[in-house]
């Protein structure tokens, strides 16, 4: 029964009730105790003492009187606060008595009246008792806060809000007494606890904020009439000096200095009142007056002394001291500063005081070396400095004056003992020695280092001699600067050139000893002292700062090849450098002021650590002994191992390092739980809200900033700056943390692979920590790659399959942990309060957590309103049952009682193990310590003890890792996972115009995002992109195994929109580099589009964003590229240019095709510019030496205006070329302007160099608008002006004549000695004649004798002076006409093209529509060699039998005839291809006289007639013309363009000639004609065509394992043959098989065979099943003439003198690279040799024709193929045993379908029919009688066949009734292809069968 203290009697010593609670207080005080000294660990002892407390008070406090029981919480609050408990005695002490009379906490308070309402409701005049223990609990809680705060290394947002809260209430409580003089004490209490707080804040760079709180203090003081006394003075004088030191700090000297003066004042009349009250002064107060006046003496000073010495800019100023040897040697005082301290301060001690606070500034940091840019204010340091060295020297005194010639460096005045205040204020002239320590600091600052050099060695002997911690620690300060100095005097004395002679020991950055040294010595200061006597933090920070700045440039590098032992003594110097400031990170806590620099050091020396361990050998260094007195010896001479080893080490401490670090880096908002960037996949409301607030609040504080009071002024300053920067810190601090973990399972991998250490060990580090194990096992995976195991690529994709499924569990982990942090919403709480009252409270709210602790806040509970206590329990989730008890208390920060104040409670646990996971719940007490709910809450999920690790950053680097070990799938899936965070798809854009802009960026996850983890996601997205590169080989220069590029159009516009998301997130990055790498990506996607010309919407859309991308980036493309580099990117600029103002120009969109020319163009120049500048003028033609191609594209579009020098270069002829015209201006009139108007200006700049371009567009363009005689009329004109101007260069005979017999006169004339012709060359050519004069040996005018000699030598040198003028002109116009070949080839192919179309409308107006298509006739090219593969046998050419009547022609077709006629003459009138035309021209003249109709129709068909044929023949003159120019200048796009032309027509004219041999009147086209005139062309084509692939060398891909179904029709795409990019393999072979095809019907046996062997070794046999029986037909018909001309036998002889020549016969396989060699035989001297001119000359015309036949007979006998019938016999029976037996029965069965189509045709009637036959010319090959033989169901066996017969190389077409042979053979043939899995051709052979069952009637077998 628990009875009151009352019951027993008096209260005193002997009332058991206080007798038991003071025993139970002593037994608490022992136990924590007992607690603090055995281990700071055992939370158990500690939490079972804080819950006896509590016990304790809920026990005793209604037993015992009110103020009895609030004595003792103060007292033990006291103790509490003594042992440094500050937490306990804040919540268990101070705050629970405050809260015996208000809730309310004292940060909350806002001001006087909230104050008294909530601690004083009824005044101040109550109990004195109780209201003294009020403001001793107030002051209590302020204290702890202040300590709890002060202990943290560095100052946290949320602390210094804390702080100033706390200095808030201070200064409310102070305002309420201050009404209340009795309360003095109190005020003065106040002022001392805020200059507490304050001066801590000013020393953490918070003077700002300190001073609006010190001000307050003073003024109070100043308010109070009791405390201004004397006994008070030194508390008001160091307040008034606190708010001046924050005026300077604030660089505020105007109002600091008016303060200190008013202080003064202040201080001046409280001395006047002492002296009025008639009281003696004591020694203490004449002290404290004195001590005033020299502190605020010394605050006037500091800015006096600047002050008065500035100057107008307008006033005379005398040349001030720049040095202290030029400050006069006087008497002291010697200079104007210390005339004014003596005039201030009595003693050299405050003289001392004031030169110290004259020159110290608390906002410089401590290796800053400064000095102010006026040069008075240079002066007044110099003179203040010298004042100072005077003064430590002993010369400044008042008794002693000496002059000597430099002032002294001695520190005679130094002394150990006292203050220097004490010194000052006792008239002293000594200076204590860290008061001269910190003046000679200033001399380091203030730019003297040799004053600084002697004194402070001077300093370090003084310090050896004197004990104590802090002149240790001032003794390793100065050590520390001293090493500093000398290393930066070392700097300035060396001279800027290397001494170094070996430039490989330049690349390396040698190490001074200087630097070794300051190192060594940090390293010593530092690492080898305790923690009292080392040097100051901010020192240590900027040396390792410095340090750092110089380290890492030279170990950033990537690691060189040692090639000298020095090299790597220099390196692992650097490297050992690296690894001392590492510790010194270590030992300083460096990480919680710079984590991110932390970071990086850790980081690079973990890399190189690696790097080294991977280079070195298990064997030491010799030189190891040499290296050990330097320190780097145990990198140096250390093993693989060890370095590993201590790699680990190093990571591990970082790891620790940076988790502090980041422990203040972490919001205590639940927002760093989890991965933020992931959870707004699931629930992006509710973080994108979030995050949006946020974002409004930072602008609210902005706004608030500005008009704020200045009372709230620094708090809302801190919110809204250091909280944006620390939760960026956080971010990328939180993927460094993971950069160092990933380097730490890599290193601990390779160990094992040492086996230093087992993977037991290394997954016990890992324990629980998915994430960390996935990236475990990726570096697992890359290692087994990079070794090259067996089996590693299934064993790598199982692990990074692992790792994929464990990242999957981690973020369904993390989605969990989400929900559980997200606050309940009101219909979860309604529901909870709906429940039983005493339910126990739901698990806590995970705020923070780091790798060592758990920060909760307890869940919304019902009963929340009764809740006084939380007490959180946990431990280790281990075992089945992981529900949480109230004995699991184990852990630190578990089983404390954490009082409910204000609503804010937060319960942390610390001292995990990390990757361990934990289980917690709460417990909650009301006010009578029972608890709620009658158990413990719920517990939490598991929860793991790691740093927040961002899952997107696992993601993307398990992307990388399957990347590089080429695992595509694993790749693909991490990419995606990546892109379906960071991008969404706007649901409204489907349709195809608003594809690419479909796709956007999640800002909010951006924002939630590190600059490293976008970079790693910006990786993903080129990784994903060259990953389907790949897979579907979307490369720029060939197709993909899809087919053609216009099926796979859509997967390179896919790509390309990736490449655009790209190049915004680069650009929202300002990663430039990246975005113009996504540009290259996008063009390399596009580069067949752009190629092949294909304009599309979408792709015009990526190429304008491209383009604008490359301008943003302009900056990035003017630096200096190499010339692998630089051209690419150019010729990329000009492409997508040229495509886009092409392809705009097409749409009509004129303006805009405009500006990206300009665009682009002004692009160009601009780097072209920044290039040429950049570049020495004499490595210009070898490091900017652009390509031809690149060249002819700019010339082409004009994007680079070359310079006039280049101009002059270009154009060194004599034509008047006077540069190009604007490109824009002329593309826009030849598109955009009339045909005529464009004709005109183009011939204005005809004498321009690029006038051959600008015509060749403006035909393009009236050809595509359909007027044919104006490109004929236009096209003509600029030919005979080229004509001209060729002329004119001296390109014609006639021209060349006349030059020389001009010259041969110029000679003659002065040999006769007449005047020389006033010509303008003649100067030219003295010049020409003189320079050759001079080239001429010497000896030559020794032999000279007679003048006649000299003259016949002048002679000699004018003829050569001509020959070489004339033979310069000839190079230029060689040099000109090469650059204008591809013009002129243009302009060729489109006459040619008006010329065919000409030929169109002719035959269109003669036959009308009898050209239509019939269906009943196929393709004749259906049948060729080209498309069947064998050669069948024609009818005869029909000829028209004789003219017939016209009468009954249609009379429609007369004015149309009439009308196509008088086009055509007026559009070939001045064609310059001469043509017999009297023909046309009697006819029109008949024409016109003639007046019967019919004779008049009769006279217009043959005149069209005529015109057709002149048409078709200037169509292929035009046609050679263009192929001819196009190959010499190798324009083989433009080469293939041409012949592409020249087939195509070819094919349609001879299709039409076909079909109308039978019309009525026939064609007047025969099929002879058609033989004469596309025979050559085809020839001309062949043999261009091939020999353009020889040069390209696309030969080559014959040799790749090309399969014969490849070669035949497959349904598979073939990329060497399929892939026309280049060229087109397939149209080539129809090409030449085609015109093997046509020289065999015109007996052209010789070129036949020329060509066969050509494309036979070309193509590897691939195609010699095909061409070889042409080529043994061609040899047996050579063989025939060359017995019938009687010439030599096989081998002839040219072919036997090349064997002996080369050494090398030959025959079919070696033809083609053979160089024949002339068989001609020189004629014996008996014999002289016949001339032909003169034989011919001399002869009569019988003699002539006899000779002339000679000739051709000679000729004919004579053949430059071989012809070895055998051995080609013999490589046609290697070629048919290649070839399989299933395909040939395919072609076999193929060749029957083709030859019973043909049988339905005309022209393969049979040869016996009475028809219309064609007559044949003498050159053409006619086909005798032969019996048709009968088809076979089989191929027949041709190893055996020598083709001696024609039946052997002619096929038959085939009757119907030989169907069932046809079936039989091609069911054979798929049965075959079948067995062999040919699906491909058997697909074509089913196909091609239910066609033929179709055409039978066999509808059933057709549908089968």
């Amino acid at each position: 029964m628990n009875l009151p203290a009352s019951y027993y009697g008096k209260l005193d010593k002997r009332n058991p009730v206080i007798l038991a609670f003071e025993r139970d207080i002593c037994s608490f005080k022992t136990l924590m105790k007992r607690t603090a000294w055995t281990c700071q660990e055992n939370n158990v002892s500690f939490a079972k003492g804080i819950k006896t407390l509590v016990e304790l008070w809920i026990k005793y406090k209604p037993r015992l009187p009110s103020k009895l029981c609030w004595e003792y919480m103060l007292q033990t609050a006291d103790f509490l606060f003594g042992m440094k408990l500050y937490q306990p005695a804040l919540w268990h002490g101070y705050s629970l008595h405050l809260l015996q009379f208000n809730s309310a906490k004292i940060t909350d308070i806002t001001d006087v009246d909230h104050f008294m309402a909530c601690f004083f409701p009824e005044g101040f005049d109550a109990d004195q008792d109780i209201f003294a223990m009020k403001i001793r609990a107030m002051q209590g809680c302020a204290l702890c806060v202040f300590e709890q705060q002060k202990r943290h290394s560095v100052l946290s947002p949320n602390g210094l809000r804390k702080l100033l809260r706390v200095l808030n209430f201070i200064r409310i409580m102070m305002q309420a007494f201050q009404q209340h003089e009795h309360l003095c004490w109190h005020i003065y209490n106040g002022s001392l606890l805020m200059y507490t707080i304050c001066r801590y804040l000013m020393t953490v760079n918070c003077s700002a904020q300190a001073l609006e709180y010190l001000l307050w203090a003073s003024i109070s003081l100043e308010l109070s009439i009791p405390l201004m006394t004397a006994k008070y003075l030194p508390s008001i004088v160091t307040l008034y000096c606190a708010v001046c030191h924050c005026y300077y700090d604030n660089q505020d000297a105007v109002q600091a200095e008016e303060f200190a003066r008013r202080a003064l004042g202040k201080i001046n009349e409280l001395a006047k009142l002492e002296e009025q009250s008639g009281v003696p002064a004591t020694r203490e107060i004449q002290r404290a007056y004195k001590e005033a006046s020299i502190k605020l003496g010394a605050m006037v000073f500091k800015r006096a002394v600047f002050e008065t010495r500035k100057r107008p800019k307008s006033m005379f100023r005398v040349k001030p001291k720049s040095t202290l040897k030029e400050i006069q040697t006087l008497p002291w005082p010697h200079t104007t500063t210390e005339r004014m301290l003596m005039g201030l301060f009595e003693s050299s001690a405050a003289h001392f005081v004031g030169i110290l606070e004259a020159l110290w500034d608390s906002t410089k940091h401590p290796l800053k070396t400064r000095m102010p840019d006026e040069p008075e204010l240079q002066e007044v340091i110099l003179e203040l400095l010298s004042a100072g060295i005077s003064i430590l020297s002993g010369v400044a005194t008042t008794s002693e004056h000496r002059s000597d010639d430099y002032p002294s460096t001695s520190l005679s005045a130094v002394t150990p003992t006292s203050t220097l205040i004490d010194l000052a204020i006792a008239g002293e002239n000594k200076v204590p020695i860290m008061s001269a320590v910190r003046f000679i600091k200033l001399l380091f600052q203030y730019k003297q280092p040799e004053a600084f050099s002697e004194l402070a060695r001077e300093m370090l002997q003084v310090l050896s001699g004197v004990e104590g911690q802090s002149f240790r620690r001032a003794e390793r300060e100065l050590v520390l600067l001293d090493s500093f100095n000398n290393l930066l005097s070392s700097q300035r004395r060396r001279p800027k050139d290397n001494n170094m002679s070996d430039e490989k020991h330049k690349s390396l950055f040698s190490m001074s000893d200087e630097f070794s040294d300051l190192v060594d010595t940090l390293h010593k200061s530092v690492c080898g002292s305790t923690p009292e006597v080392q040097p100051d933090g901010d020192l240590v920070l900027e040396i390792v700062l410095f340090l750092w700045s110089k380290v890492k440039v030279v170990v950033w590098r990537e690691t060189p090849e040692f090639t000298h032992y020095t090299e790597k003594v220099v390196y692992y110097k650097w490297l050992w450098c690296l690894s001392v400031l590492c510790d010194i990170a270590f030992l300083c806590d460096l990480a919680t002021v710079d984590c991110i620099m932390t970071a990086e050091m850790i980081h690079l020396l973990a890399l190189k650590l690696e790097s080294a361990a991977d280079r070195c050998k298990v064997t030491h260094n010799q030189a190891a002994c040499e290296a050990d007195a330097f320190g780097y010896s145990s990198l140096l001479g250390s093993s693989s191992t060890e370095l590993l080893q201590r790699e680990c080490e190093v990571v591990e401490k970082g790891l620790k390092a940076l988790a502090k670090g980041l422990a203040t880096l972490l919001p205590q908002d639940c927002s760093a739980v989890t991965d933020s960037g992931v959870m707004l996949k699931y629930c992006p409301f509710t973080l994108s809200t979030l995050i949006l607030s946020e974002e409004e609040n930072e602008k609210d504080e902005i706004i608030q900033k500005e008009k704020e009071t200045v009372g709230t002024k620094a708090e809302s300053h801190i919110e809204g700056s250091q909280d944006t920067q620390s939760k960026r810190l956080h971010l990328l601090a939180k993927d460094l943390y993971l950069e160092l973990d990933i380097i730490h399972h890599r290193a601990s991998l390779k160990l094992q692979q040492l086996n230093a250490v087992v993977e037991a060990q290394l997954l016990d580090r890992i324990k629980k920590n998915k994430v960390s194990k996935a990236l475990f096992l990726m570096q697992k995976a890359l290692l087994l790659y990079s070794n090259m195991e067996p089996n590693s690529s299934s064993r790598t994709k199982k692990l990074l399959e692992e790792a994929s499924s464990l990242i999957e569990k981690a973020e369904v982990e993390e989605k969990k942990l989400y929900f559980s942090t997200t606050p309940k919403t009101a219909e979860n709480k309604n529901k909870v309060k709906m429940d039983e009252e005493e339910n126990p409270p739901p698990p806590p709210i995970l705020l923070s957590r780091t790798d060592h602790s758990f920060t909760f806040a307890p869940a919304p509970y019902n009963l929340e309103g009764q809740v006084c206590w939380y007490q959180l329990c946990g431990r280790a989730a281990e075992g089945i049952n992981k529900k949480v008890r109230l004995g699991d208390c184990s852990l630190p920060g578990t089983g404390n009682m954490v009082p409910t104040i204000s609503g804010e409670c937060k319960l942390k646990v610390e001292g995990l193990v990390p990757n361990q996971k934990y289980v917690f719940a709460v417990a909650a007490y009301n006010s009578q310590g029972k608890i709620l709910g009658n158990t413990i809450g719920r517990t939490t999920l598991p929860l793991l003890a790691s740093m927040p690790v961002s899952l997107l950053s696992a993601w993307a680097h398990l992307a990388q890792v399957a990347f590089q070990t080429g695992q595509s799938t694993i790749a693909k899936g991490a990419c995606r996972e990546l892109w379906s965070h960071y991008t969404f798809s706007d649901p409204g854009t489907h349709s195809k115009q608003d594809s690419l802009a479909a796709t956007g960026l999640h800002k909010q996850t951006l924002r939630c995002s590190s600059p490293h983890l976008c970079q790693l996601f910006l990786t993903s997205i080129f990784i994903e992109t060259e990953i389907n590169i790949q897979q579907g080989s979307l490369y720029y220069d060939s197709f993909s195994a899809n087919g053609p590029f216009i099926w796979e159009k859509e997967a390179r516009i896919a790509e390309c929109e990736r490449m655009l998301v790209a190049m915004d997130f680069a650009m929202w990055l300002n990663d430039g580099i990246a975005a113009i790498q996504a540009v290259v990506i996008c063009y390399g996607l596009l580069a067949p589009l752009i190629f092949h010309q294909i304009i599309c919407d979408t792709v015009i859309q990526v190429l304008k964003k491209c383009l604008l991308v490359l301008e943003e980036n302009s900056g990035l493309l003017k630096q200096k590229w190499t010339g692998n580099t630089l051209e690419p990117l150019m010729h990329m600029i000009a492409c997508i240019t040229y495509y886009l103002s092409k392809a705009l120009r097409v749409l009509r969109e004129h303006q805009v095709a405009s500006a990206v020319m300009d665009c682009g163009r002004k692009l160009l120049q601009e780097v072209y510019d920044a290039q040429s500048s950049t570049l020495d003028h004499t490595a210009t033609k070898g490091e900017m030496k652009i390509s031809l191609q690149l060249k002819a594209l700019h010339a082409k579009n004009k994007k680079i205006i070359r310079s006039e020098k280049a101009l002059i270069i270009d154009n060194e002829i004599s034509r008047p070329l006077t540069g190009c015209e604007d490109p824009t201006v002329f593309y826009d009139l030849i598109s955009s302007s009339s045909l005529k108007d464009a004709y005109l200006e183009v011939m204005k700049v005809r004498r321009k160099a690029y006038f051959l371009e600008y015509a060749a567009l403006l035909l393009q363009r009236t050809m595509e608008e359909g007027h044919l005689d104006l490109v004929l009329k236009w096209g003509q004109s600029m030919f005979e002006f080229l004509c001209r101007r060729d002329e004119v260069m001296g390109l014609s005979t006639k021209s060349l004549d006349s030059n020389i017999q001009g010259k041969r006169r110029n000679s003659v004339q002065s040999l006769k000695g007449n005047e020389p012709p006033q010509n303008k060359n003649t100067t030219y050519h003295d010049d020409t004649r003189k320079r050759i004069k001079q080239k001429i040996p010497h000896s030559m005018f020794q032999t000279v004798r007679t003048n006649r000699e000299m003259q016949a030598v002048e002679n000699l040198l004018t003829m050569m002076s001509s020959v070489v003028h004339r033979h310069k002109k000839q190079l230029q116009l060689r040099k000109m006409c090469s650059e204008e070949r591809v013009w002129r080839s243009h302009l060729n192919h489109t006459m040619a093209q008006a010329h065919i179309a000409l030929l169109y409308q002719g035959l269109d107006k003669l036959h009308g529509g009898a050209q239509q298509h019939r269906y009943s006739q196929l393709n004749p090219l259906c049948f060729s060699l080209a498309y069947s593969g064998i050669l069948i046998r024609r009818n005869s050419q029909r000829q028209q039998s004789s003219k017939q009547k016209l009468v009954s022609e249609r009379d429609s077709c007369h004015s149309s005839l009439s009308d196509y006629v008088a086009a055509h003459k007026k559009g070939s009138k001045n064609i310059a291809v001469k043509v017999d035309d009297s023909a046309t021209d009697d006819s029109l003249d008949e024409r016109e006289d003639s007046g019967q109709p019919v004779e008049q129709q009769l006279e217009l068909h043959r005149h069209t007639a005529t015109l057709v044929l002149d048409s078709l023949n200037k169509a292929a003159l035009h046609l050679q013309r263009a192929m001819v120019l196009a190959h010499r200048g190798s324009h083989w796009t433009t080469l293939q363009c041409v012949c592409q032309t020249m087939w195509d027509q070819s094919c349609r004219i001879a299709v039409f000639a076909e079909r109308a041999a039978e019309l009525e009147p026939p064609s007047v086209i025969t099929a002879e004609q058609l033989h004469t005139t596309f025979t050559p062309l085809l020839m001309l084509a062949t043999d261009l065509i091939m020999d353009m692939l020889n040069r390209l060398k696309v030969w080559s891909l014959y040799d790749s394992a090309l399969t014969e179904e490849e070669l035949e029709s497959s349904l598979q795409f073939s990329a060497p043959l399929d892939d026309s990019t280049q060229v087109d393999l397939r149209w080539v072979r129809t090409l030449v098989l085609h015109t093997l095809e046509q020289l065999h019907d015109s007996g052209k046996w010789e070129s036949l065979a020329h060509f066969a062997l050509l494309y036979n070794s070309y193509t590897r046999e691939r195609y010699a099943v095909i061409i070889t029986p042409l080529l043994v037909h061609a040899q047996r018909k050579l063989l025939e003439r060359i017995r019938f001309y009687e010439g030599p036998s096989v081998p002839q002889p040219h072919h036997v003198k090349t064997q002996k020549a080369t050494g090398k016969e030959v025959t079919y396989r070696s033809y083609a690279s053979c160089q024949l060699l002339s068989g001609w035989i020189c004629p014996s001297a008996q014999q002289p040799p016949i001339r032909k001119k003169t034989a011919l000359a001399n002869s009569t015309p019988r003699d002539a024709a006899e000779l002339k036949g000679a000739e051709i007979k000679h000729s004919m006998s004579h053949v430059c193929v071989p012809l070895d019938i055998e051995d080609t016999l013999y490589c046609y029976h290697q070629a048919l045993e290649r070839r399989p037996h299933c395909l040939q029965v395919f072609q076999h069965s193929r060749s029957l379908l083709l030859l019973l189509l043909a049988y339905t045709q005309p022209c393969f009637a049979a040869h016996s029919r009475d028809s219309k036959r064609f007559s044949h010319s003498a050159s053409l090959v006619d086909f005798s009688p032969i019996v048709m033989p009968a088809p076979k169901g089989q191929p027949s066996d041709l190893t055996v066949e020598d083709f001696s017969t024609l039946n052997a190389v002619y096929s038959f077409p085939i009757s119907p009734e030989h169907m069932p042979t046809v079936i039989a053979a091609y069911s054979a043939s798929i049965k075959y292809l079948q067995a062999n899995s040919h699906d491909s051709l058997k697909v074509f052979a089913l196909h091609e069968m239910g066609n033929l069952q179709f055409y039978n009637g066999n509808l059933r077998a057709q549908a089968q």
